[in-house]
């Protein structure tokens, strides 16, 4: 059972999806801007971990004690190995995640990135992107986002369009038929 992290003031506190209550993995956040928004928006980091795309292990040993309700990645511009990160990250990130926890994938929905077929990745993980939401940044005040790597990695790019995809611990067999290996065309705008 995940316990309660209220704010300095006692309230729990919400930004988008996310609450102070929530225990969140975040994996790729760069200069960690949006980790920082969560938490000054909670009050307090405590309900957070935070990684970036650095050279050293992807979350190291204590991993195995961390149980989160949401792991979230956030997008990313290089191609070809930012695709295989996320194809990695589905594959992990289902084994940390509390019973009603979920995976978010906030990703760009033009192209080439929509050639990443989330939807497919997922499924090969047993997963299913059951929600489609277009993410904002002005939603997330003081976020920065960058390239992610390569000489320009320090550079933002264009956001829109981009959705954060959220695909919840249940595994295929258990969801709703029709459901399974479906583009997600709808896209909620809050």
């Amino acid at each position: 059972m995940e316990k309660a992290r209220a704010g300095k003031d006692g309230v729990v506190k919400w930004l988008k999806h996310y609450s102070s209550e929530h225990s969140i993995l975040i994996v790729g956040d760069g200069d960690f801007s949006f980790s920082l928004a969560l938490a000054t928006a909670f009050g307090s980091g405590a309900n957070l971990v935070a990684t970036s795309l650095g050279t050293y292990g992807f979350l190291g040993p204590e991993s195995k004690v961390l149980v989160i309700k949401y792991a979230l990645y956030n997008l990313r511009l290089s191609l070809s190995a930012h695709k295989e990160l996320v194809r990695g990250f589905f594959r992990s990130a289902s084994y940390l995640l509390q019973p009603q926890g979920e995976i978010h994938v906030t990703h760009k929905i033009s192209h080439p990135y929509d050639s990443w077929y989330l939807e497919k990745l997922a499924s090969e993980s047993s997963l299913v992107l059951i929600k489609k939401v277009r993410f904002q940044k002005e939603d997330y005040p003081g976020y920065n986002q960058k390239r992610g790597s390569g000489a320009k990695c320090d550079q933002h790019f264009k956001l829109d369009p981009c959705c954060t995809f959220q695909v919840p611990k249940f595994k295929r067999r258990s969801c709703r038929k029709g459901l399974s290996g479906k583009r997600i065309d709808r896209i909620e705008e809050r």
